[in-house]
């Protein structure tokens, strides 16, 4: 096994370990399932355009799931958005060469915010989940293991690994909201 990681290509109930792999994969699934109603999204007059966009929330957004647990690099979460926006742009028949249209007109005509923005309220609503739960359960557990283990055990040499942990302590860095505090 290498050191770099046959762990990046396994599968556990539906999601891979790797989140930037698992956004690569969903968004190549949502693509699929985008082009499968692309009839739907040509016809202009026919099919108002919030149906065509409840169509595809329900039908598309398979993108999302899992994503509570997503900790990514923010390239990964900007070629989710982007995937995201190009798929818009077809159901509201806005293509670059043709017409053009900013990312914030995109996303206040069709009522919708970046998947970037979402997967960060999932990831603090799972959060919230977590801390309320009783402190035995294992969820609990590798929470306070995560914060001990942050103070008490030395850091690896080189980059650190993208974590969920660190991904929310960079989460209330950018809200300016201070930090999380370990005990």
């Amino acid at each position: 096994m290498s050191p770099t990681g046959d762990w990046r290509k396994s599968k556990i109930i539906g999601s891979m370990l790797c989140s930037s792999s698992d956004i690569t994969t969903r968004c190549i699934m949502g693509n699929i399932a985008f082009q499968s109603f692309s009839k739907i999204w040509i016809r202009r007059s026919r099919i108002p355009l919030k149906k065509k966009l409840r169509l595809y929330a329900a039908c598309v957004l398979i993108m999302m799931y899992n994503s509570n647990s997503w900790a990514a690099p923010k390239v990964a979460m900007d070629k989710l958005d982007a995937y995201h926006r190009k798929h818009i742009r077809a159901v509201t028949c806005h293509r670059w060469p043709h017409s053009f249209i900013s990312n914030d007109t995109l996303y206040s005509m069709c009522n919708a915010t970046p998947l970037s923005t979402k997967v960060a309220q999932l990831r603090w609503s799972m959060f919230g989940h977590v801390l309320r739960m009783p402190e035995n359960t294992p969820a609990q557990r590798a929470l306070e293991f995560a914060v001990v283990a942050s103070n008490k055990y030395q850091a690896r040499k080189g980059r650190h690994y993208t974590n969920l942990l660190s991904t929310l302590r960079a989460d209330l860095k950018e809200a300016k909201m201070g930090t999380l505090r370990t005990c």
